[in-house]
């Protein structure tokens, strides 16, 4: 075992070394880029270096225009072999639950310029990701730019919110089918967007996710239940939703209320004041509240 460790080793640095000598060997000034998180995927193409990506991780899949380029896979499977394959001079990461740790010390034993953006769940930390990636790629007043522009967005919704007289008291549920339900709950993505939409979070006391339990959302009693597409669809669709044990008897299924939003609707990226919108919007029964609107 310890000799094919080091066979490993020694194969990851000769692929480490070949790919330095291939960069030097041309001169190579021109940049490629590889994005892994989304949410930094997003920012890098409104920032204006779309053309310069040449591979993402499998969940960044907009613009649309991403999908066209190679997909390393996801977190832990990415192999930092098939990273270096694509000769990248640069890779931004975000890494959420540390995850790319490994790759990322990897990456940078080969020489590899590695920017971490560090997300958390607010619109402050969506912000400061927009200016530690600008202030890397020298682009700082384009970083600020998209920030102002953030900023409009967020404010629109506050306009939007201050028109209405309702506040929904809303929770936002996790599904990958009736047998994997987990709610949000404090300090999480789900809660921020539901309050940047003018909602009240209907769950308090715990942080991060937990499984549904039926005794707490009847309790709670929401009056509006938010999912994502594919978490909807998992379930049956709105009717679906509406038949299950822990939702039944809430309000938000005696008035219908179910709404869901595009996947990454929750990775607080540059489009976080519009899927706020959208949320808003489709609480207050202003558009289709299962229609996709921020493909």
């Amino acid at each position: 075992m310890n000799f094919l460790n080091t066979v490993r080793k020694m194969n990851f640095k000769i692929l480490a070394a070949v790919f330095m000598l291939s960069l030097f060997s041309s001169g190579a000034a021109e940049r490629k880029i590889i994005t892994l998180g989304s949410a930094v995927t997003e920012i890098m193409y409104e920032l204006g270096f779309g053309a310069e990506l040449v591979a993402r991780d499998y969940g960044s899949t907009f613009p649309a225009q991403t999908e066209k380029l190679p997909s390393l896979g996801a977190d832990h499977k990415i192999n930092v072999e098939d990273v270096i394959n694509h000769k990248p001079t640069h890779v931004v990461v975000y890494d959420r639950r540390g995850t790319y740790q490994g790759l990322i010390k990897k990456l940078k034993e080969a020489s590899i310029r590695v920017t971490e953006v560090q997300l958390t769940n607010s619109v402050e930390q969506t912000k400061a990701a927009v200016r530690s990636i600008a202030k890397e790629f020298g682009v700082e007043k384009k970083g600020e730019d998209l920030i102002s522009k953030i900023d409009n967005d967020l404010k629109k919704v506050q306009g939007y919110v201050k028109s209405k007289k309702k506040s929904h008291k809303t929770i936002f549920i996790y599904a990958r089918g009736v047998g994997t339900q987990m709610l949000a709950g404090e300090k999480t993505s789900a809660e921020e967007l539901i309050k940047l939409a003018g909602a009240t979070p209907a769950i308090a006391g715990f942080s991060g996710f937990k499984p549904v339990n039926a005794e707490k959302i009847i309790l709670a009693n929401p009056e509006a239940i938010f999912l994502f597409d594919s978490g909807l669809e998992s379930l049956g669709g709105v009717e679906g939703v509406c038949s299950i044990k822990s939702f039944k008897f809430t309000k938000a299924v005696q008035e219908k209320r179910i709404v869901a939003l595009d996947d990454r609707s929750l990775n607080l990226g540059p489009r976080i004041g519009l899927f706020a919108m959208e949320l808003a919007k489709k609480l207050h029964g202003d558009i289709d509240p299962v229609k996709s609107v921020n493909e």
